[in-house]
């Protein structure tokens, strides 16, 4: 018909940033991500961080808007491999700026599914592989007392309906509650997520973690520890954090 013939050339892979190829626990932790099977082309290394002690770092950093900042405690002794994320959006909305960052504990069996859904999803809803995602109020080790405001079934602020249960604390969202270890060629892991969440749309709650001791942030107290959400659209997934607990 004369139309014009577009030759499609493949992707460009990403590039390692320098953090990565310089520190072996990044490149041991890399290498861990890699088995997984996730897509190279979600992975936006320019902005691969590494907390595990190999550069000197501060412990907390302010951040959010002027009226509602908020501590970001540092994730240590974690690497993140940061994912890509809408830069419309980012612009539009600032969430980099005036969002805070927080932490939501997954394992590495579904870590898949969630990085290409892109986002959480609500307990109750099915993934594309066709499973129902559930709430972990009935795994051993949370209260149950608490059980009610980890589902989303009692009633608050927040009114019915399913939540979302993120953390101000990496080390809260990586406890075995929520992220299971994993053992990868005789050594454990645990990965967790780093989110931003819109300000002025989350409630905070205390742990739902029986017998938490308190300081298990030393920057974060028990009684906020949780932050909770039923809002859609207030949450954006930017990166992957992986701890080493060392030989299995």
């Amino acid at each position: 018909c004369g139309c014009e013939v577009w030759a499609l050339s493949p992707s460009p892979m990403p590039v390692l940033s320098d953090m990565t190829r310089s520190c072996p626990n990044a490149r041991q932790r890399w290498a861990v991500l890699r088995h997984l099977g996730l897509h190279p082309l979600m992975f936006n290394h320019q902005f691969d961080r590494c907390y595990c002690g190999c550069r000197a770092l501060p412990d907390t950093i302010r951040e959010g808007p002027a009226d509602k900042p908020r501590r970001y405690v540092l994730p240590r002794p974690y690497t993140r491999f940061a994912l890509h994320v809408d830069h419309r959006r980012e612009r539009a909305w600032g969430f980099f700026k005036d969002w805070h960052t927080c932490f939501h504990g997954t394992t590495f069996p579904a870590l898949a599914s969630i990085i290409d859904c892109g986002y959480l999803l609500y307990p109750g809803c099915v993934n594309a592989a066709g499973e129902e995602v559930m709430a972990r109020v009935e795994r051993d080790g949370l209260r149950d007392s608490a059980s009610d405001v980890c589902s989303g079934s009692g009633e608050g602020e927040d009114g019915d309906g399913a939540l979302i249960c993120v953390s101000p604390s990496a080390a809260y969202a990586g406890h075995p509650v929520y992220a299971k270890p994993w053992k990868v060629g005789g050594r454990t892991y645990s990965v967790i997520l780093q989110l931003k969440i819109k300000a002025d749309t989350y409630r905070v709650g205390r742990s739902t973690v029986r017998d938490l001791p308190e300081g298990y942030d030393r920057f974060i107290p028990n009684a906020q520890m949780e932050w909770l959400t039923r809002r859609h659209g207030t949450l954006v997934l930017y990166g992957i954090l992986v701890k080493d607990h060392g030989d299995a």
